[in-house]
Order: C-alpha cells, then sequence, then structure tokens
C-alpha cells in the first residue's frame, strides 16, 4: 500500500509497526497532532476530525505559511486524512458515530470540560470495541481545581 507521507515522498509497500490501526484524532495544537503524527509515521491510518468553521488552531500558527496554512500545522499533520464534521449537530455526531464504529484508538486532547461534551464518543467505543484504546494529552489534570473550566467553546 502506497500514500503520501511528507519529506519522504511515498512510503514504500513494506509492512509497518502499526499497519492496519485505525486512529480517530480529536486533537488540536501541539501535543496531540505530534502524538498521531508518530502513530502515521509508524503505519496507522490516521483521520483528522476537525470542526468545518475554523479547524485546528494550529492552522493558523505562522509564520512561515504555505499555501495559506502554517507550515508548523502542515508538518505535524502530514500522512493523515482529514475529516470536517459539525459535532453538534445531531447528523454530524451520528456520522461521527458511524465513524468511530470502524475505528482501534481514539485520541483527544481538550480540556476536561470541552472533553465531556464530546465523551459519548469513548462511551461509544467502549460499547462497540471491547479492546478499544484511548488517550489523552492535556495541560490540566482531570482533578485540578481548574478543570471544569470552560474556555475555547
Amino acid at each position: 500500500m502506497l500514500r503520501p507521507q511528507g519529506r519522504a515522498g511515498l512510503r514504500m509497500a513494506t509492512p509497518s509497526a502499526l499497519e492496519g490501526i485505525r486512529v480517530l484524532d480529536f486533537t488540536h495544537a501541539l501535543s496531540g497532532p505530534y502524538c498521531t503524527m508518530l502513530l502515521s509515521d509508524y503505519g496507522a491510518t490516521v483521520y483528522k476530525l476537525e470542526d468545518p468553521g475554523g479547524g485546528d488552531m494550529g492552522r493558523g500558527w505562522g509564520p512561515p505559511f504555505a499555501g495559506g496554512l502554517a507550515s508548523f500545522f502542515l508538518g505535524l499533520n502530514r500522512g493523515k486524512y482529514g475529516i470536517a464534521i459539525n459535532l453538534k449537530d445531531k447528523r454530524g455526531a451520528a456520522l461521527c458515530l458511524d465513524i468511530v464504529d470502524k475505528m482501534d484508538v481514539l485520541i483527544q486532547n481538550f480540556a476536561p470540560a470541552r472533553w465531556s461534551v464530546w465523551v459519548w464518543a469513548t462511551r461509544r467505543c467502549t460499547s462497540v470495541i471491547p479492546a478499544w484504546s484511548t488517550a489523552a494529552s492535556r495541560a490540566t489534570d482531570w482533578t485540578a481545581p481548574r478543570a471544569t473550566r470552560r474556555r475555547w467553546t
């Protein structure tokens, strides 16, 4: 299987450590996209899910820019498939659940208060996929005094 892979051109048809693993990427900024970039580099198929109204905040972090997108964003999201879904819309949420049914891993790095809005995705995942894996990377601990504060909503 050949697929785009950033600076390296095309990935060779040799098996990779994570080939066949499907990752749904709900991440933004730096830590999450870097994590899923590494998973993609090791052969996982990564689907980056973004809001159609603006997407990842990293899209505007520059200069430098290439084709209107920050090079920072392009570098961290190489080798991923992009999906834009409005999760606040019932049809968008239903579509997301259909996608979740086909994934092996979900990775997110929202603040705890923000992720609680989307926790339905994790509940769905654990009920559909017995060996479901989730990972979270954030600056705020779930139990920190300000963890429930809502920002960027």
